[in-house]
C-alpha cells in the first residue's frame, strides 16, 4: 500500500470520527456511564493556585473547574515526593503501608489499585504519565488497559515541556474508545524542577528581571540559600509560576475538548497534586526531605456534574488516601478497594455529613531537617481535625519534634510543643500506635518490592536530585 494511500485512510478515519462525535453520537457520552478523569499535576502547591487565594494568574483553567466543583481547602498529600504520594492516591494506603517509599521500592504487584477496581467494575482504563517514578518498573501500570510512558524519556532534556503532549495523548486515547465507561489518568510534570518555561510565561510573571539566576539544578545549587537576594528568589518563584501557567493551559485545552466531545455531564473530573515545593520558607528548596505545609498541602478539586449543588468549598482536612474510596462511591462502582487507610468523602460532599474524628498522616523516609545534615531518617506529621499539626523526625542519632496550630499559624513559625506538652505527647503516642498498625499491614500485604536500578534510571534520578 502506498504511503499516500495510508495517509489518506488515516485522514478519512480521523475525519469520520470527528463528524461522528460532532453529530452527538459519541458512545462515551451515554448518560448511564459515570466516567472518571483523574488529573495529577506534579509539584503544585495549593497556595500557588488561584482558587486557593494566589493572586498572580497561574491557573485560570483550574479556577474555572473549581467554580463548577468542590474545592477541598485542606487537602494533604501522604508524602512530599512523587513515588509514595502517587502510590497512596492509587491504593488508599499510607506510605508505610504500601511500601513504595524509597527510590528503589516499587508499588507491589499484590497491592490493589483504583485502576484495577474500576477495570473489574467494567471500565476502560487508560493512563498518560510523565514522571520517572510512574514508569512501569514501579508497577503503576496495574489495572490499565493502556499505560503510556513514552514521554518519560523526554525528561532527559532539561528544556523539555510535555504538558501539551500529555493533553494530546489523553484525548487520543478517548477518541480510540468504542464504548465506556472510562477511567483516564493524566499526569502533568512541568511544574517540577527544572523551571524553564517559555519566554511568554517568564514575561507574564517577571518581565523586568535583569539578573542571572535561572531555574536549573535547584537541588544542587549553592546560591539558593536563606539570605539570598530576595529579587533573585522572586525570579525563581516566577519561573515556577510560569511552568504552572503553561500546564494550566494544557489542562484547559483538555477540559474544553472533553466538553466538545459531549462528556461534561457524565464525567467526574478530579484534579490534585502529589506534593508541593519549597522556596526557603523553612530553609529548604524543592521537595522530598521535609513535611512542611509548602510540600504537602495540595489542591484537590472535584467536578461532579450529577450533583445538584455543583460549586462549594469543603473546609475539613482530608488526605489523598481518601481519593480511591471517594471516586468509587461517587461513580457507584461495582467493586471496592480492600483494606486501606482512607475513607470515602462522598457522603460529606453529597449530604453534608460530618467526617469522623481522625488523624491524617504524611511521611518521608528521606527526611532531613534543615541545618541537620546528618543521616536521613523518618519524618512523619500528624494533622488533627482541629488543625494541630505535629512533626516527628527520628534517625539513628537524633530526634526532632514540633507542634503547630495551622488555624492561626499556617506558615508553621511558632512551635508550641514546649507549651502544649500534653497535646505533643498525645500525638506522639498516636503516631507510634498508627505506625504499629501500618507496619502490620505492610507485612500482611507483603509489600516489599525491590526495583532494579539500571544505569538509565540512576542517571535520570541523579539529574533530578533524587539520588547522590
Amino acid at each position: 500500500m502506498s504511503t499516500y494511500l495510508v495517509k489518506l485512510i488515516r485522514f478519512l478515519t480521523t475525519l469520520t470520527t470527528a463528524v461522528f462525535w460532532l453529530a452527538g453520537c459519541n458512545p462515551l457520552a451515554d448518560s448511564s456511564y459515570r466516567n472518571v478523569v483523574l488529573i495529577s499535576v506534579d509539584t503544585l502547591r495549593a497556595d500557588h493556585v488561584g482558587c486557593y487565594g494566589y493572586q498572580p494568574p497561574t491557573t485560570p483553567a483550574v479556577d474555572r473547574l473549581a467554580a463548577e466543583g468542590v474545592v477541598f481547602e485542606q487537602a494533604y498529600a501522604s508524602s512530599p515526593w512523587t513515588l509514595p504520594s502517587h502510590a497512596s492516591i492509587f491504593t488508599g494506603l499510607y506510605p508505610r503501608g504500601h511500601g513504595a517509599d524509597l527510590v528503589n521500592k516499587s508499588l507491589p504487584l499484590g497491592a490493589v489499585t483504583l485502576a484495577e477496581v474500576l477495570k473489574d467494575s467494567g471500565y476502560r482504563t487508560g493512563g498518560v504519565v510523565c514522571a520517572p517514578f510512574l514508569d512501569t518498573m514501579y508497577n503503576f501500570q496495574q489495572g490499565f488497559d493502556v499505560y503510556d510512558t513514552e514521554l518519560i524519556d523526554g525528561l532527559d532534556d532539561p528544556n523539555a515541556s510535555t504538558a501539551g503532549e500529555v493533553t494530546r495523548r489523553g484525548l487520543q486515547y478517548l477518541r480510540s474508545l468504542k464504548k465506556g465507561p472510562f477511567f483516564l489518568f493524566l499526569h502533568y510534570w512541568d511544574p517540577h524542577h527544572p523551571y524553564n518555561p517559555a519566554k511568554k510565561y517568564v514575561d507574564l510573571f517577571d518581565p523586568d528581571y535583569s539578573g542571572t539566576v535561572d531555574g536549573f539544578n535547584i537541588r544542587e545549587r549553592t546560591d539558593m540559600v536563606p539570605g539570598m537576594d530576595p529579587r533573585d528568589l522572586r525570579h525563581i518563584v516566577a519561573l515556577y509560576d510560569g511552568e504552572i501557567r503553561a500546564t494550566d493551559e494544557a489542562i484547559g485545552a483538555f477540559l474544553a475538548e472533553l466538553d466538545q466531545m459531549g462528556l461534561r455531564e457524565n464525567t467526574l473530573v478530579v484534579l490534585t497534586s502529589d506534593h508541593g515545593e519549597e522556596f526557603l520558607e523553612h530553609g529548604g528548596r524543592a521537595h522530598l526531605v521535609q513535611c512542611w505545609q509548602e510540600t504537602i498541602h495540595v489542591p484537590l478539586i472535584m467536578r461532579i456534574p450529577w450533583l445538584k449543588s455543583k460549586a462549594s468549598r469543603f473546609a475539613p482536612p482530608v488526605s489523598l488516601v481518601d481519593l480511591p474510596n471517594t471516586i468509587l462511591e461517587l461513580v457507584a462502582a461495582k467493586k471496592s478497594l480492600p483494606e486501606n487507610n482512607g475513607i470515602s468523602l462522598a457522603s460529606a460532599i453529597v449530604k453534608g455529613e460530618a467526617l469522623p474524628d481522625r488523624r491524617l498522616l504524611a511521611e518521608t523516609r528521606m527526611g532531613q531537617p534543615q541545618g541537620r545534615e546528618q543521616t536521613r531518617g523518618n519524618w512523619t506529621v500528624s494533622i488533627a481535625a482541629d488543625q494541630l499539626k505535629y512533626h516527628h523526625f527520628v534517625n539513628p542519632t537524633e530526634k526532632f519534634t514540633a507542634l503547630y496550630d495551622l488555624r492561626r499559624d499556617p506558615r508553621e513559625q511558632d512551635d508550641l510543643s514546649a507549651a502544649q506538652t500534653q497535646a505533643t505527647e498525645r500525638m506522639e503516642r498516636e503516631i507510634a500506635q498508627t505506625n504499629v498498625r501500618l507496619n502490620d499491614l505492610r507485612r500482611r500485604l507483603k509489600t516489599e518490592n525491590q526495583v532494579k536500578m539500571n544505569d538509565q534510571l540512576s542517571k535520570r534520578l541523579r539529574s533530578l536530585g533524587y539520588v547522590n
